[in-house]
């Protein structure tokens, strides 16, 4: 049986510029047992000698994990096999917790045993600007399978599964350089219920070396494909009319790529993919006003 309360998983790549911040936002969490992973995936600059000084301070609390670069997905699953804790929090390396972040985490899952992961609202830091992600929308929570085939809406520095629950979904698939988070969260939904904590407990920096959201959207759409048809079963078996639900996938993920067509200036190509969604699910006129509007010369 675990007797250690949490173990925090950080997947780090070239992070000497934030890892410090990152630790010391860890460290001075109160009110439940916990171990950190640091996993160190390769990195070329001053990590792993920034790891080392600071272990000399905490001691074997701060565990650490040297492998070739493998990507984020890799490393988490690293972290995950050595993990002692009965819960596992993530947290990537220019993230940092704020004060009670793990001990509310804890009290609120150890009070709800039907629970198998716990989110909470992220606080921004964007272009120098702070605000709360979801800015008062009611989130949800049990069963969200359904709310999380529509879109991802979770930021994986926000989450904290048991330990149990990820082990049974077999951890991450590493296969994913992107929305590896997103295919855990719906593997985790279709076993599990999901409960929210509608505070601010996480701070989530938005920058080009960001392991969550940064540089996804110009690939993002086509892992989003392929994320749909690794878990086209689920989602079979969790909707009434799955097929159109599938195609309705599909076309936002085309519709989505037509904007990035628009934005990168490719006229034809986004004339294309409006017109490809709008006849893979003609139910949503979105496709077909930014088809119309494109014909006009006028662009997203």
């Amino acid at each position: 049986m675990n007797t250690m309360d949490v173990s925090v998983i950080i997947p780090v790549y070239n992070g000497e510029r934030t890892i410090s911040r990152c630790l010391d936002s860890v460290f001075a969490q109160e009110g439940c047992s916990f171990e950190v992973i640091v996993v160190n995936d390769g990195s070329t600059d001053g990590t792993q000698d920034l790891l080392e000084s600071y272990k000399k301070t905490v001691g074997d609390v701060l565990k650490i994990v040297c492998q070739d670069n493998r990507g984020a997905a890799a490393a988490r699953n690293s972290g995950i096999s050595i993990a002692a804790g009965r819960y596992i929090s993530f947290l990537d390396a220019d993230d940092e917790f704020l004060p009670g972040r793990l001990f509310t985490y804890v009290k609120y899952i150890e009070t709800r045993p039907s629970v198998g992961v716990v989110y909470s609202e992220p606080l921004v830091i964007r272009d120098g600007l702070t605000f709360p992600f979801y800015k008062g929308r009611q989130m949800p929570q049990g069963d969200i399978f359904k709310y999380l085939s529509m879109r991802l809406f979770i930021i994986l520095s926000t989450v904290m599964c048991r330990t149990s629950c990820l082990k049974r979904v077999g951890g991450f698939d590493d296969q994913f350089t992107i929305l590896e988070d997103y295919d855990l969260f719906l593997r985790l939904a279709y076993v599990c219920e999901f409960g929210y904590i509608d505070k601010c407990l996480t701070r989530f920096n938005i920058s080009s070396n960001s392991l969550s959201l940064g540089g996804q959207h110009r690939s993002g759409p086509y892992f989003r494909r392929v994320l749909l048809r690794k878990n086209k079963q689920l989602i079979n078996e969790r909707f009434l009319f799955p097929r159109l639900v599938f195609r309705k996938l599909y076309a936002d993920t085309y519709y989505d790529e037509g904007v990035n067509a628009s934005k990168s200036g490719d006229r034809k190509e986004e004339k294309l993919l409006y017109l490809r969604s709008f006849m893979m699910y003609p139910l949503n006129p979105k496709p077909l006003r930014a088809l119309l509007l494109a014909l006009m010369g006028r662009h997203r």
